[in-house]
């Protein structure tokens, strides 16, 4: 019992340095550089999906591997892969989390009395005025899926588009 409680104060320090820390970080360079400021423009699922999976890569193997190799195993010597492994599935959980956490909490909703005026204020959530909604030139799209052991449930799913066009203030 007491050679787990050494390796855990071995690796418990790093593991939360680097999982917090770089989540701090990137959410950091993220709100500035992109939310904040547009200096850096990335593509939504960049930011998103890749950045939170390729990035704790870096300091997993530059300040975890290095730790975890000094622990013996007496059983599996692939543990210290599978320490880095679970340390890198947390930090791109945190990651993700946060970051989808951080698009949602920095919005903001812009009102607008009329559709012209978009152009002008581009924003990620949009409260308009006045409109209608062109009811003639509605979209579908369904799909059917079998799902079930042997395709015996069938789940269907509708999607409608709805285009809407700018009114005028005396309807």
């Amino acid at each position: 019992m007491k050679e787990y409680l050494l390796r855990l104060k071995h690796t418990l320090p790093s593991f939360l340095f680097i999982s917090v820390g770089l989540t701090v970080i990137l959410l950091a360079i993220r709100y500035f550089l992109s939310i904040e400021s547009q200096i850096l423009p990335l593509n939504e699922e960049t930011y998103d999906l890749w950045l939170p999976i390729l990035f704790p890569w870096i300091p997993v193997l530059i300040w975890f591997r290095p730790k975890a190799k000094k622990l013996s195993f007496r059983r599996n010597e692939n543990a210290p892969l599978l320490l880095s492994l679970i340390l890198w599935g947390t930090t791109c959980g945190l990651l993700l989390i946060s970051n989808f956490y951080l698009k949602t909490a920095t919005g903001k909703l812009t009102e607008l009395n009329n559709l012209d005026s978009l152009a002008d204020r581009p924003s990620r959530y949009v409260s308009i005025e006045k409109y209608s909604l062109k009811i003639n030139n509605i979209k579908t799209f369904t799909e059917v899926r079998a799902s079930g052991r042997y395709g015996q449930n069938r789940t269907y799913e509708v999607y409608m588009i709805c285009p809407f066009e700018q009114r005028d203030g005396n309807s």
